[in-house]
C-alpha cells in the first residue's frame, strides 16, 4: 500500500523526454554500471552528428561540436549500448553506467533441445560439492571475533521514467525541474526517477563465544517521499524485504519468501550445474560455474559462481544471481543480487560488495518502480572490542546519540561508494516539488490519510486527530463528535500530552480524556515509539464497551459505527491512573500502575 501511494504521487508527471542543445562541449566518463570501474576504449556517439570519440584509459571522453544533436550513445563490447537525452548548456557532463551483457545475463544457459542432464558422475555437480565442503573454511565468523564497517544505501525510484519536456505550460511545465534529476537504472540502463533515499553507515560486531551478533548504528539519513509515510513499514519494507543473502545457508528468506540455496545440501536434486567457461574477473582467472533450477516455476535463482582457477580452497570470488520470470513472486519482474568477496591469505572470505537491484510492478498499467540496496563493507578485523557492554543489549541493532542528525561531511566521510546526482539531490527535488501548489496540497492529503492526523507546521508540534474518530455513532449517545490531538517531539522530545473532548446528541453528555507523559528516552515524533521508557498520568471520562479490547482502534473508530446489531453492553467510565512503563529493548516489558476507576449506569446497564 505504501509503494502504490508513493507511485500515484508522480504517475501524473511521466511524459516522453525531449531536449536539444548546440555549441556545446560535452565531458564524461564510461563506467561499469555494478562496479563503477571506468570503460576504456569505449565508443561514445552524438547522435544526428558525425562526431564521435573513445574513451581513454580511464574511461573519460570530451566531444565538441557546433551541430545540433537530441542524444548521446555510449558502447563497449560485452555491455550495452546506452542512449541518453541531450541536456542544454554550453560545457555539459554525461557519464555512463552501461549494463554488462557478457556476465549479468537473463538466459543463464544455451543447451540442446533435448538435454539429457544427469548429477551422477557430473564435473560441476562435484564442483559445487567441493565448494559447500569447503564452506567453513572461509568463514570469518569461525575466528572469536570478526568485526566491519558497514555502508548501505536502499534507493527507491520510477522504473523507465519519461518527462516531457516539450510541454510550454500546465502541468509539465511547473515541474519541467524533474528532468535535472533523473538518474540511469544500474541494470537495465533506462531512466530513472528516485523518490526515496535511505543511508546507513555502522560498524558490526560479532563475537563467537557465546555467540552474538550487534550492528551499532552510528548515522542514518532518510529522505524523499517516504517521510510522511509510516516509518515502522518503512523499516519493515528496508531490512526485511530489502534483506542481506548468504548463499552459504541452505534456505535464503528474502522478499518474504524462501529460496532454495544454491548451496543447500539439497542443491544437487533442486539445481541444474554447468561448467561454461573460464573467465577474468577484477584480473583474477576465475571457473565459472553456472546454475539453473530443474522446475524454472520453482523458487530457486539462476546465476553463477566465479572461483579463481586452481584455488584448493574453493573460494567464491562473485555471486551473480537472478530470479527465474517463470515465477510468482508478488509483483516481481526482475531482480538482481551481486556479491564480490576478497580472501585472506589464510583463505578467510570478506564480503566486500553486495548489490541487489529488484523491478516491480505494484498496480498494474503504472510504471514499475525500481528498488536498489548498495552495501559496501570496509575495515575487517578480528580484534577484540575493549568494551563488550554491546553484547548485552537486548536489540540486534544498537543506535548512536545523535543517529538522525549527521551532517554532510559526516556522510562524505562514511559514503564508500559512488552517489548518483539524482539520489544525492533527492530532498532538494522534493524541497522544489512542494514549492508547486499543486504538489503541496496533494502531498498534504496523503498524508493525512495515510497517518490520520493533520500536521500544523513544519516540523508539527501539535497533531490533530485521530481523523476516524471525528464521528461515529452509538445505541447510547447516538451521534458523537469528538476534537482532539496530541503534541509532538518537536515541542518537546521528553514531554509529551494529548487528549480529546466529545460530545454524544442523543445522551447530551461531555466526554474528555487527557493524558501528560514524561519520556525517560528522547522521542524522534511521538511518545509511544519503541521502547518506550515513561511515566503517564491519565484522567478520562468516556463510554465503556463491556468485554471488547480495542488494540488497533479507538472504539469510537468511524468504520465501526455500522454493526448488525446494537450494543447495549455500554457503561459511563472514569478512571484516574498513574502509570509507569518500561520496555526493554529484548521486548520484555515491566508495568507498574496506581489506578482509580468507576463504572456508571446507563439506561441499558
Amino acid at each position: 500500500m505504501r509503494l502504490r501511494t508513493i507511485i500515484f504521487i508522480l504517475i501524473l508527471i511521466a511524459n516522453p523526454i525531449k531536449v536539444h542543445a548546440d555549441n556545446v562541449t560535452v565531458t564524461g566518463v564510461v563506467r561499469d554500471s555494478l562496479t563503477h570501474e571506468p570503460i576504456p576504449f569505449a565508443t561514445v556517439l552524438l547522435k544526428g552528428t558525425d562526431r564521435g570519440t573513445l574513451t581513454d584509459d580511464n574511461g573519460k571522453y570530451t566531444i565538441t561540436t557546433a551541430l545540433r544533436w537530441d542524444s548521446i550513445q555510449a558502447a563497449s563490447m560485452g555491455y550495452d549500448t546506452k542512449q541518453l537525452p541531450a541536456k542544454k548548456g554550453n560545457k555539459i557532463i554525461i557519464d555512463f553506467d552501461l549494463h554488462s551483457s557478457g556476465v549479468l545475463l537473463n538466459t543463464v544457459i544455451a543447451k540442446p533441445k533435448k538435454e539429457h542432464y544427469t548429477k551422477k558422475n557430473n564435473p560441476a555437480v562435484a564442483f559445487m560439492e567441493r565448494i559447500r565442503a569447503t564452506q567453513d573454511i572461509g568463514d570469518p565468523r569461525r575466528k572469536p571475533d570478526y568485526n566491519y564497517d558497514k555502508y548501505e544505501r536502499i534507493t527507491l525510484a520510477i522504473n523507465n521514467y519519461q518527462f516531457n519536456d516539450s510541454a510550454k505550460r500546465g502541468f509539465d511545465k511547473k515541474f519541467s525541474f524533474i528532468k535535472e534529476y533523473i538518474d540511469t537504472s544500474a541494470l537495465t540502463g533506462e531512466p530513472i526517477l528516485n523518490v526515496a533515499l535511505r543511508e546507513k553507515a555502522s560498524e558490526v560486531n560479532y563475537r563467537n563465544t557465546p555467540q552474538s551478533e550487534k550492528e551499532y548504528v552510528k548515522g542514518l539519513r532518510q529522505s524523499g517521499m517516504d517521510d510522511f509515510l509510516d516509518q515502522e513499514s518503512m523499516k519493515t519494507f528496508y531490512e526485511d524485504v530489502m534483506r542481506e543473502v548468504d548463499v552459504y545457508n541452505n534456505d535464503i528468506n528474502i522478499l518474504q519468501n524462501r529460496f532454495v540455496s544454491p548451496l543447500s545440501r539439497i542443491a544437487p536434486d533442486f539445481y541444474k550445474f554447468y561448467l561454461t567457461d573460464t573467465v577474468p574477473v577484477d584480473s583474477v582467472e576465475c571457473v565459472e560455474l553456472t546454475f539453473v533450477p530443474r522446475n524454472s516455476a520453482s523458487f530457486g535463482f539462476t546465476g553463477r559462481f566465479y572461483v579463481p582457477v586452481g584455488d584448493s580452497t574453493m573460494f567464491i570470488k562473485r555471486i551473480v544471481m537472478h530470479v527465474p520470470h517463470n515465477i510468482n513472486l508478488n509483483f516481481i519482474n526482475n531482480m538482481l543480487i551481486s556479491q564480490d568477496y576478497e580472501q585472506m591469505p589464510d583463505g578467510t572470505r570478506l564480503k566486500t560488495k553486495d548489490d541487489m537491484i529488484i523491478e516491480a510492478s505494484i498496480i498494474p498499467g503504472m510504471p514499475e518502480m525500481y528498488a536498489r540496496r548498495n552495501t559496501v563493507y570496509t575495515g575487517h578485523n578480528f580484534d577484540r572490542l575493549t568494551d563488550q557492554s554491546i553484547f548485552d543489549r537486548g536489540q540486534s541493532q544498537v543506535y548512536a546519540q545523535g543517529v538522525y542528525d549527521r551532517d554532510s561531511i559526516f556522510w562524505k566521510e562514511n559514503r564508500t561508494t559512488r552517489i548518483a546526482h539524482g539520489e544525492n539531490s533527492m530532498e532538494n527535488m522534493i524541497k522544489r516539488m512542494r514549492s508547486v501548489p499543486l504538489y503541496y496540497w496533494g502531498e498534504k492529503a496523503l498524508k493525512t490519510f495515510t497517518s490520520g492526523y493533520i500536521t500544523t507546521g513544519n516540523p508539527s508540534k501539535f497533531d490533530i486527530g485521530p481523523l476516524t474518530s471525528t464521528f461515529s455513532t452509538n445505541t447510547i449517545e447516538g451521534f458523537r463528535l469528538r476534537a482532539g490531538g496530541m503534541t509532538t517531539a518537536a515541542l518537546s522530545p521528553r514531554w509529551f500530552a494529548r487528549g480529546y473532548v466529545a460530545r454524544g446528541f442523543r445522551d447530551h453528555k461531555w466526554k474528555y480524556s487527557g493524558e501528560v507523559e514524561y519520556s525517560f528516552r528522547d522521542k524522534r515524533q511521538h511518545s509511544r515509539e519503541f521502547p518506550v521508557h515513561s511515566l503517564r498520568f491519565t484522567q478520562l471520562y468516556d463510554m465503556d464497551m463491556l468485554g471488547q479490547n480495542f488494540t488497533l482502534n479507538n472504539q469510537d473508530n468511524m468504520f465501526m459505527s455500522a454493526k448488525r446489531m446494537e450494543d447495549i453492553q455500554m457503561t459511563y467510565h472514569r478512571v484516574s491512573k498513574l502509570e509507569y512503563t518500561l520496555e526493554m529493548e529484548n521486548n520484555f516489558t515491566i508495568k507498574a500502575k496506581l489506578e482509580s476507576e468507576r463504572q456508571e449506569p446507563t439506561r441499558y446497564m
